[in-house]
């Protein structure tokens, strides 16, 4: 788990109060960032620019939710030196072809319309099988402790939060990123590394859920997602052909569910 002081720091502002026409310098609290190099087999493959944490968990992360690798047993080794990830792959493992040519950097807003469009035409039957059902009561405890836990986006309101928990609702991993897909794919990254059945997790959110965020969950086996915004409409149909559970809260009093209903007990 991350220290809050390891991904703020306060920069001088000029405040503006129109209401009552003042102006004053004051210090704010921001996001940081930086770049994180990942290498594949000592070969190059992307810069993530990412909140400095969790530097391992977001490549192990990413390339699983990402289909780069079929499951945590195909990584060898997965280490962090300085601002640099360098993942092994176990023998016999092919390397896909985007993994290859390697595709630069990614910012806080990854993927494209393309690319999503073109998955979702490729995703012709469900990918997540799973019997789990969880009590709506329950999504509401986990939205309500993620919002608990993310300190750095109450200081900065500049961050994404994301969390895994159990049916239970015990809590086994969560991150806070400058960027959504960073923040999935640390918790995806963690609970991989820490031997999770996907199967049996709920992934909790604070950002809208796109067709590429609905698929970092489809692509581990994770059924259902939960977030405190509402999805949009690449993400509704990325939900349906793969299977998964499509939740928002927009509030503490009620939940909207989008497809596969029957996992939510009411």
């Amino acid at each position: 788990m991350h220290s809050e002081l390891t991904l703020i720091t306060k920069k001088a502002v000029i405040q503006v109060d129109l209401t009552n026409q003042k102006v004053k310098s004051a210090s704010e609290l921001v996001a940081l960032e930086k770049p994180i190099d990942a290498y594949v087999n000592n070969q190059y493959y992307v810069t993530f620019l990412a909140s400095p944490t969790m530097e391992k968990e977001l490549v192990v992360g990413h390339m699983l939710s990402e289909g780069l690798v079929r499951s945590i047993e195909d990584l060898k080794e997965a280490r962090v030196s300085k601002d640099i990830v360098r993942v092994s792959l176990r023998d016999g493992v092919r390397l896909q072809p985007k993994l290859v040519k390697g595709v630069g950097l990614f910012t806080s807003t990854q993927g494209s319309y393309n690319d999503f469009s073109k998955t979702l035409e490729e995703t012709s039957r469900p990918l997540v099988s799973s019997d789990l059902k969880i009590k709506a009561e329950n999504i509401l405890r986990m939205i309500k402790q993620l919002e608990r836990k993310s300190e750095v986006y109450k200081a900065t309101r500049a961050v994404h939060s994301a969390a895994l928990f159990l049916e239970n609702g015990k809590l086994v991993s969560f991150s806070e990123d400058i960027s959504r897909h960073n923040a999935v794919d640390k918790v995806i990254g963690d609970a991989a590394l820490k031997q999770q059945n996907f199967s049996k997790l709920t992934l909790v959110s604070s950002g809208r859920q796109s067709a590429c965020m609905v698929l970092k969950a489809a692509r581990v086996g994770i059924p259902i997602i939960a977030s405190i915004a509402s999805p949009i409409f690449s993400g509704v149909v990325a939900a349906k052909k793969s299977g998964v559970t499509l939740v928002s809260v927009p509030n503490k009093e009620c939940i909207k569910i989008y497809t596969f209903p029957g996992r939510i007990l009411i």
